[in-house]
C-alpha cells in the first residue's frame, strides 16, 4: 500500500503503457545508449518530441528527470539566452520546488536572483518597475497545495514583458482538456517570455520530463546545444519513449477525460468531507498541518488501520 503518491490518474500501472515500454526495449535492442543526444540518439526520440509538441501545441523537449530539465533551462534564462541576450533580475518563489531553488546559485553566478514571499505579485511588479527585465521563477500547481497566481502574473507580463517560469508537474495531464495542465489552461498558445518544465511521471504516467517551450521562440537551437544535461547527459530511455507515446495515445482520446472526472470525483469526495485551505481548487494536492512528527506517525498509523 502506497500513501503518498503523485500517481493522479493511474497510467504508470496501465498494461498499455508497460507493453509499450517493452516493445520499444526489444525493437531498439537496447535498455540505454550512454551517450549524450547531441551525439547520437534512437530516431524514437525525436518521433515522441515530435508528437509531444504536436499535443501540446509548443516545442516540446523531453530530458531524464523534470530536474535535469531545469539544470539545463534556468542557468541560460539567467545568462539571458532566452531574452535576447539581455539578462534578467531573478525572482524564485520562496514556496518554488527544490527542483528549481538547487539551481538558484547556478544563475545567481550569472545575474542578481532574490526570493520573494509566496505568491507576492506586488514585489513583482515593483521590482519589474526597477529593473529593465525580471523573471519570475515558481510552481505552477505547488507540490505543497495552491497554484500561482497566473492572471495578475500575465498581466505584468503584458505591462512589464515579465519572464515567467513555471514548473507544473503536478497538474500536466490531471488538468486540462488536453492534459495540458494548469498555466496552459490561461494561455492556450505558449508564448517566447514564457517557459514550462514538466514531469513525464506523476500523472502522465511514463518516466523522465523535459522543458516547454513557444513555437515562435527563437532560441531551441541554442537550448539544445548549450543547456547542460541536454549536451552532456544521456536522454530519455526506449522504455519511457514507449511508454510515453502510448499515455499520449490516451491523451488523445475520451479516456483521458473519464480519468480526470474520476480525479475530480475523489478530490471533491474529500473536500466535502475535510475542509483544507485549498478546498474547491480542482488540482490534487491538499496539505493538513500537524503540530508534530509523532502527530504525524500517528494519524498515518491511524489512517492505514482505517483501511
Amino acid at each position: 500500500m502506497n500513501m503518498c503518491s503523485c500517481s493522479y490518474l493511474g497510467l504508470e500501472i496501465d498494461p498499455r503503457l508497460a507493453r509499450r515500454a517493452a516493445d520499444y526495449v526489444l525493437q531498439s535492442g537496447t535498455v540505454n545508449l550512454p551517450t549524450s543526444r547531441i551525439r547520437i540518439r534512437l530516431k524514437e526520440l525525436d518521433e515522441l518530441e515530435q508528437a509531444m509538441s504536436a499535443h501540446f501545441k509548443c516545442n516540446a523537449f523531453t530530458a531524464t528527470s523534470c530536474s535535469a530539465g531545469i539544470v539545463a533551462s534556468l542557468p541560460l534564462l539567467a545568462a539571458g539566452i532566452f531574452t535576447d541576450g539581455q539578462r534578467p533580475f531573478m525572482i524564485f518563489d520562496k514556496h518554488a520546488h527544490f527542483a528549481l531553488n538547487q539551481v538558484k546559485a547556478v544563475c545567481g553566478d550569472k545575474t542578481q536572483v532574490v526570493t520573494c514571499n509566496h505568491n507576492d505579485v506586488d514585489f513583482i511588479e515593483e521590482m519589474c518597475k526597477r529593473h529593465p527585465l525580471v523573471a519570475y521563477v515558481a510552481d505552477g500547481a505547488y507540490s505543497m497545495g495552491g497554484s500561482a497566481p497566473i492572471e495578475h502574473l500575465l498581466q505584468l507580463q503584458d505591462k512589464y514583458g515579465l519572464f515567467l517560469y513555471f514548473d507544473d508537474s503536478h497538474s500536466l495531464s490531471a488538468y486540462g482538456e488536453r492534459g495540458e495542465g494548469y498555466i496552459r489552461t490561461f494561455m492556450p498558445e505558449l508564448n517566447p517570455r514564457t517557459m514550462l518544465v514538466y514531469s513525464l511521471a506523476k500523472a502522465f504516467g511514463a518516466n523522465g520530463g523535459g522543458i516547454f517551450m513557444s513555437e515562435r521562440a527563437n532560441y531551441q537551437q541554442v537550448f539544445r546545444r548549450f543547456g547542460g544535461p541536454m549536451s552532456y547527459s544521456q536522454y530519455v530511455n526506449p522504455a519511457t519513449i514507449g511508454a510515453s507515446i502510448a499515455s499520449l495515445d490516451i491523451h488523445q482520446s475520451p479516456e483521458l477525460g473519464v480519468l480526470q472526472e474520476k480525479l475530480n470525483a475523489n478530490i471533491q469526495l474529500f473536500d466535502s468531507l475535510f475542509p483544507t485551505e485549498h478546498a474547491g481548487s480542482g488540482l490534487p494536492i491538499r496539505v493538513v498541518p500537524l503540530d508534530s512528527p509523532d502527530m504525524a506517525v500517528g494519524v498515518s498509523e491511524g489512517v492505514f488501520k482505517r483501511g
